[in-house]
């Protein structure tokens, strides 16, 4: 299964494979490739800290879908314009709207949507659990999920860079290099900016995860990964969009920063939240939001981690843990009774031979 583009050329390799009269695209495999990944990332880490590992398999199947929505939503915002021109009614507008198997996908919106709708899930479904400290296990490995849902594009022969000379790329495997030009690509060798970013977005992930704590040291508190991941992906994205071919920065002519804008506001939403996470545990501390279940819940502070999301065979090793230790105290103190029995009857036993 190749694509044919409009210029009448045909994709150097296949875009996916046909069971039957189904076709299945590679895009939609790496895209979902990319997201159990994720999960398995983010299962690993919260079962470290004592989580269940199937903690957040139902998060994934409330926030997957809803992040695909948050990401169409977004693309259609900022291309409203070419889907007004396109259609040639209010129905078939709709239509162009929801059909996603044209393509339309950006990753700010699925991100957005993606975390806000597992956040609210658990607030209102997993009570207890210290929101911000099980959103550091999820949240990083997002880049991840982005790092390999970028070869979706590389497939498709899209969301390339500008032309660029190919001598200082020849040391790419030969599979990438070869399908930089040709196909799609009317101007030469360009670079590959599905690589760039998916190696990008490793080192991110990388670095929120290993490095942040290191760095904050004792400052450390929950939720900084959480937040840092919109700093991190902002500054991405600010080197990328203006390496992109302009056939593929959202927005007409006029706007063709727009991405980097909003990269830009990533970067400064994030640091305010990383600032304001810390301002609010110091004011905490003061004692000025006492009695306020939305801080308690955000800050952890009383956070009791659920039933729900403790692995119940470590909860039942530990009660019978208790149990044992229980049980060790109870025949304890029976031995002592059982000795000071003992020694009285020996001391009668002395007293009575003294009279004989």
């Amino acid at each position: 299964m190749h694509l044919t583009y409009p210029n009448g050329a045909t994709s150097a390799y296949p875009n996916g494979f046909a069971i039957g009269s189904f076709s299945i695209a590679f895009y939609a495999l790496f895209i979902l490739g990319g997201a159990l990944v994720a999960l398995l990332l983010s299962s690993y880490r919260a079962r470290k800290q004592g989580f269940s590992f199937d903690f957040f398999i139902t998060i994934f199947l409330i926030a997957f879908p809803l992040g695909i929505v948050g990401a169409r939503i977004w693309y259609v915002i900022a291309e409203f314009d070419s889907f007004l021109d396109k259609s040639a009614n209010f129905g078939e507008l709709l239509w162009n709207i929801i059909n996603i198997k044209e393509g339309g996908l950006a990753i700010q919106g699925g991100a957005i949507l993606g975390i806000l709708s597992g956040v609210i899930y658990v607030r209102y479904r997993r009570k207890g659990v210290p929101i911000l400290h099980v959103a550091d296990f999820a949240v990083p490995t997002i880049l991840i999920a982005q790092a390999i849902g970028r070869w979706g594009n590389f497939f498709n022969q899209e969301v390339y860079g500008n032309a660029v000379n190919s001598e200082a790329w020849s040391f790419l495997a030969p599979f990438i290099f070869n399908n930089m030009s040709g196909g799609s690509i009317s101007k030469g060798f360009v670079a590959p900016l599905f690589l760039i970013e998916g190696l990008l977005n490793v080192g991110g992930y990388f670095f929120i995860v290993y490095f942040v704590k290191f760095a904050f040291g004792k400052f450390y508190k929950d939720g900084d990964q959480t937040f840092m991941y919109l700093v991190v992906y902002g500054f991405i994205r600010m080197i990328m969009e203006p390496m992109r071919d302009s056939s593929y920065i959202m927005g007409n002519s006029v706007q063709r920063m727009k991405s980097f804008w909003m990269a830009f506001a990533f970067i400064v939403v994030g640091i305010t939240c990383i600032i304001l996470n810390h301002v609010f545990r110091y004011l905490d501390k003061k004692g000025k939001f006492k009695n306020n279940k939305f801080i308690d819940w955000c800050l952890n502070r009383k956070a009791v981690v659920s039933s729900q999301a403790v692995d119940s065979n470590k909860s039942v090793q530990v009660e019978n843990e208790a149990k044992n230790e229980k049980t060790e105290d109870d025949n304890s103190d029976e031995i002592v009774v059982s000795k000071d029995k003992l020694d009285a009857l020996k001391g009668k036993t002395k007293s009575d031979e003294k009279k004989n």
